[in-house]
């Protein structure tokens, strides 16, 4: 993939809502960049396409998962592999 003219040099782990794999069964591949919206408008619909869109399961009564919280799940889900 190609991001502002310049070549992709690591795979990009964008966090969404509606990503397409749950963080459970994502194979992170190194090195790798996590990204993650902010708490209120989350990433824009582009990053769909960018890497391997990730969404954190969690429940149906909250909308979503406070930042702080999320990156917390998203790093220790990847870090957690390497163990």
């Amino acid at each position: 993939s190609v991001i502002l003219g310049c070549p992709m040099l690591t795979p990009l782990y964008p966090f969404m809502l509606n990503g397409k794999s749950s963080v459970e069964n994502v194979k992170f591949v190194k090195p790798y960049s996590i990204i993650h919206g902010n708490e209120s408008k989350g990433l824009n619909a582009k990053y769909l396409r960018l890497g391997e869109s990730v969404y954190i399961p969690h429940s149906s009564s909250i909308d979503s998962l406070n930042l702080s919280i999320a990156a917390g799940i998203s790093m220790w889900e990847a870090v957690k592999r390497e163990m």
